[in-house]
Parts: structure tokens; sequence; C-alpha cells
């Protein structure tokens, strides 16, 4: 993913290093959907590695978006068991 670092608004300096807040989401093959946040350095190596960690031993589908520092600290982790709610679990 070619992203130009320095012309997004959602980064910031933290102890000296830009960063940005990545938002994980991902579904299991068992119909388990989660998702979490992440604090990352903004550039090209933290992001590589944060989508190897994403996409490894991954079973279903997974998405990265790149969130601002608001909704960081509005940010609340989810699990949905979307198998068990269809059958009314």
């Amino acid at each position: 993913m070619n992203i130009d670092w320095h012309e997004m608004h959602e980064t910031f300096i933290k102890d000296g290093e830009r960063k940005v807040w990545v938002h994980t989401w991902g579904r299991d093959c068992d119909g388990c959907e989660s998702d979490s946040i992440r604090l990352i350095n903004a550039n090209e190596t933290a992001w590589s590695d944060l989508e190897n960690d994403a996409y490894e031993g991954r079973e279903g589908p997974v998405r990265l978006t790149i969130i601002s520092e608001e909704e960081a600290k509005e940010f609340k982790s989810s699990f949905r068991d979307t198998y068990a709610e269809r059958m009314g679990y």
C-alpha cells in the first residue's frame, strides 16, 4: 500500500515519532467477528508488519482502516458470534 504518511491528517507526533491509529476488523470461518485498534509508527515498515500480523493464520476476511485519534479515544472493542445470533442464541 502506497501511503503518503506526512500528508495524512490522521497522523500525529508522539514520543518524537509520527504515529497513526489503525482499526482492525476480522471474521473467522466460524462466523465470529472481532475488532481492535493499534497505535503504530506511520511508515511503510510498520504498516507492512501490521498487515502480516493481521493476515497470518486468518480464516476469513480482514480489514485494516486508519482512524483518527478522536475515533481511537471513543473506540470500544467488540466480538460477535454471527452464526449463534442467526440461530437465536
